[in-house]
C-alpha cells in the first residue's frame, strides 16, 4: 500500500488530514510533518525520512504532498527524489487526499502521481464560470 506524508507549513498538514478522514474516515499509512518558522532543514529531513519509513515499510512506495513548490516542505521533501519508489507532489489541497485512498489501491505510485497532480489541479475552479452565473 502506497504511504503518505503530507509537508506543509504551520499546522496546514494536521488540518488537510484532519479534514479528509472527517469526510471519508481514516486515512491508513498516512503522517503528517508541521514546520514551524525556527525549523532546522536538516533535523526536518531526519524527520521527513522517519516518517518516510513508517509509512513505506511494505515497499509499494511514499508519496510525499507538499503546500508549494519552493517552500522549505518542498525542498525538504525534493532531497528524496533520488529513491525511485519516493514521488512529491507541490500544492495539496483536500480533494486530492479525499482522492488519495481510493487512487493508491488501483495505481502504481506513479499513476497515482500524475491522477492526483491532474485532479487537484481540476478542482480549483471559480464557481461563477462552473455554475454559468454571468453578470448582465
Amino acid at each position: 500500500m502506497i504511504g503518505l506524508v503530507i509537508a506543509t507549513h504551520a499546522d496546514l498538514a494536521a488540518q488537510l488530514l484532519e479534514a479528509a478522514q472527517g469526510i471519508i474516515g481514516p486515512v491508513s499509512r498516512a503522517r503528517t510533518m508541521c514546520l514551524d518558522k525556527q525549523c532546522d532543514p536538516e533535523a526536518l529531513a531526519q524527520q521527513m525520512a522517519q516518517l518516510i519509513a513508517e509509512v513505506g515499510s511494505d515497499g509499494d512506495g511514499v508519496l510525499v504532498m507538499t503546500d508549494m513548490f519552493g517552500g522549505t516542505p518542498a525542498n525538504v521533501a525534493a532531497r528524496f527524489l533520488s529513491d525511485p519508489d519516493i514521488e512529491v507532489i507541490n500544492g495539496v489541497n483536500l480533494p486530492m487526499l479525499l482522492k488519495f485512498p481510493s487512487g493508491r489501491q488501483s495505481k502504481t505510485l506513479a499513476e497515482l502521481t500524475l491522477f492526483l497532480q491532474d485532479y487537484g489541479q481540476k478542482s480549483v475552479v471559480v464557481s461563477r464560470d462552473l455554475i454559468g452565473c454571468g453578470i448582465s
